[in-house]
C-alpha cells in the first residue's frame, strides 16, 4: 500500500444537538447517548468500537447502510454520526474531531504483484490525491521516507 493522510475520525453533529459547533468531542461527551456508525466493517470501524466498549461509557451504537440514510436518521432523531473525512459540508451538520480515537492511516491498496508495475502510476495517483488534502479538515498528508 502507499500511505496518503493521517486522517482524524470524526463525527457530524446535528443542528440543535448539546454538543452542535464544538470542534472537538471525546467519547465521554457522547456518553449516555446513541451514536450512528457505518454498518460495513472497516478496521477502523472495529477500532471505533473497540474503544467505546472499552470506555466504560453507556454509548450506544445504531448502524446505518447509507450516507444518506445517516443523515436522515441523525436529523430526525438528534444523534451523532461517526465518519471519515473527507465529507461534504452540510449547513445542517457540524463537523467535530473525536479526540480520543486513534488516527488511522488512508492508503492506496495494491496487489503484490502490481507494485514494481504501477508504481509510477502508484506514484502519481498519491501525489495527486495529497495535493487535495489541504481542502479536507481532519487529513494530514503523510510522506515516504
Amino acid at each position: 500500500s502507499a500511505p496518503i493522510a493521517l486522517a482524524s475520525n470524526m463525527c457530524k453533529v446535528p443542528q440543535g444537538h448539546p454538543l452542535f459547533g464544538k470542534n472537538q468531542v471525546s467519547l465521554s461527551d457522547l456518553d449516555h447517548q446513541t451514536v450512528l456508525l457505518p454498518r460495513i466493517q472497516t478496521e477502523n470501524i472495529r477500532q471505533i468500537q473497540k474503544h467505546i466498549a472499552q470506555s466504560g461509557l453507556d454509548i450506544q451504537i445504531q448502524y446505518f447502510e447509507t450516507p444518506d440514510q445517516a443523515e436522515a436518521i441523525g436529523l430526525a432523531k438528534n444523534k451523532v454520526i461517526f465518519i471519515l473525512p473527507p465529507f461534504v459540508p452540510n449547513a445542517c451538520y457540524h463537523h467535530a474531531v473525536i479526540a480520543d480515537l486513534p488516527k488511522p492511516v488512508l492508503s492506496i491498496l495494491t496487489r503484490k504483484e502490481d507494485q514494481t508495475k504501477y508504481a509510477p502510476v502508484i506514484e502519481q495517483l498519491r501525489t495527486y490525491f495529497q495535493s487535495c488534502l489541504h481542502r479536507f479538515p481532519g487529513l494530514l498528508p503523510l510522506t515516504i521516507d
